[in-house]
């Protein structure tokens, strides 16, 4: 029994043994190590990689080996994504203060008259932004400008750019800088060609302004013919005739021919003043008929042709233009058939015609006209079918059996393009 009991006994203390021994062995071989592992992960997912990872020699250990290196090569692209995003970010950056810079040049050569001192700032702040040492601008008309800063030291290298677009030279651009690179050269190229779509800009409103001046001076010396030429001639035939009355000692024609003359002047004198306030002052609309009548009757106190406003069927209302324009070439159509017709009657008519547009007629019972093409040093026809032109009217000169129909067709407007 004794040998019975110390069996017993030292087969309890070798299971108590075996038991502490799978205790401890489990705790800091299996159990730590694992929860070891679980906290690193957790401070891994929160890009905490400065951890110490457990050494074993089981599979325990081989799990976190690898888990280290995995841990290590994520730090390590999550460092180069940074760079990356950093460089990134600094390019965006850079090419926005370029975008900024370039949009701001375009604003100021758009909106000022391009000078010399506009030049002169925006040459400074391409050699701020490009980081150059000295910039000038060579252009073919010789204008020179340079920046502010100069450079005199001979190892810096100079670029010459063209400022050129649509295949036509202005001249060049010529910077230099200590070291040229793409991005640099990317934006002197769209400075340069900033630079000449503004020279080219300027260019085209110089022709521009040439080309309204002359319009304007087409215009000026077309109404001239219309008005006070027209009164002009008048006085120099009058004048012809009071001469032959004094010649012959008609003194009650003399003083006829005079009193004529005066009615003239009077006349170009308020064609003159109707001129300049038409030049100056633009009507926002105005009743043709009235007009129409009042013309007539001016023509009518220089000449025993009577003339008959006939038909009048629409109530028309024009622009100043378009009404100055219309009444112009009626004026021309009767001053025409006075001159060169020898005939008794002028008949006008303005209708509207079934399709809808406004007709109309000068016709007189003359002897008709016989070449429609403009005589040389007489402009009457072509700046009549010029005006014509101008309000998009039909013009056109028939010849009749007895006589001449001058004819003007256009689209009708049944309300005034403005209203009071």
């Amino acid at each position: 029994m004794t040998l019975i009991h110390i069996s017993e006994f030292i087969a309890f203390i070798f299971i108590v043994c075996t038991g502490m021994f799978l205790y401890f062995y489990s705790k800091y071989y299996i159990s730590n190590p694992i929860t070891k592992l679980t906290e690193n992960m957790r401070h891994i997912e929160k890009h905490r990689f400065d951890v110490d990872f457990p050494h074993c020699k089981n599979e325990i250990g081989i799990l976190s080996i690898g888990m280290k290196n995995m841990s290590v090569e994520i730090q390590k692209l999550i460092l180069n994504m940074q760079t990356q995003v950093q460089q990134k970010n600094n390019e965006l950056e850079n090419a926005n203060q370029t975008i900024a810079f370039l949009f701001s040049i375009s604003q100021q050569f758009g909106s000022v008259k391009l000078t010399s001192p506009v030049l002169f700032d925006a040459l400074n702040a391409l050699v701020k932004q490009a980081n150059l040492k000295y910039v000038c601008i060579e252009l073919n008309d010789g204008t020179f400008i340079q920046s502010k800063e100069t450079c005199t030291e001979s190892h810096i290298v100079n670029t010459r750019f063209p400022i050129m677009i649509n295949g036509k030279p202005y001249g060049f651009l010529n910077c230099f800088s200590d070291a040229e690179n793409p991005k640099q050269r990317a934006l002197i190229e769209s400075f340069s060609t900033l630079i000449a779509r503004a020279l080219c800009q300027e260019e085209n409103i110089l022709q521009t302004q040439k080309i309204l001046i002359m319009e304007e001076r087409n215009i000026i010396a077309r109404e001239l013919h219309d008005s006070i030429a027209q009164s002009l001639s008048f006085l120099k035939i009058q004048c012809t005739v009071l001469q032959q009355q004094i010649s012959h000692q008609n003194q009650k024609k003399a003083l006829q021919s005079i009193n004529q003359i005066q009615d003239a002047i009077s006349d170009a004198y308020v064609q003159l003043r109707s001129l300049l306030s038409t030049f100056r002052l633009p009507i926002s609309h105005s009743d043709f008929k009235k007009a129409l009548q009042i013309l007539i009757a001016t023509l009518q106190k220089q000449t025993e042709v009577r003339i008959t406003l006939k038909e009048f069927s629409c109530q028309l209302y024009a622009q100043a233009n378009q009404q100055n324009n219309l009444l112009q070439i009626v004026r021309e159509a009767i001053t025409n058939a006075i001159k060169h017709a020898d005939c008794e009657n002028i008949d006008i008519s303005c209708l509207i015609t079934p399709d809808n547009n406004v007709w109309i007629s000068i016709i007189d019972d003359g002897n008709g006209i016989k070449n429609i093409s403009s005589p040389s040093n007489h402009y009457g026809l072509s700046i009549m079918q010029q005006r014509a032109d101008e309000i998009g009217a039909t013009f056109s000169i028939l010849p009749l059996t007895q006589g001449t129909e001058v004819k003007l067709i256009f689209p009708y407007k049944k309300q005034p393009p403005y209203k009071e």
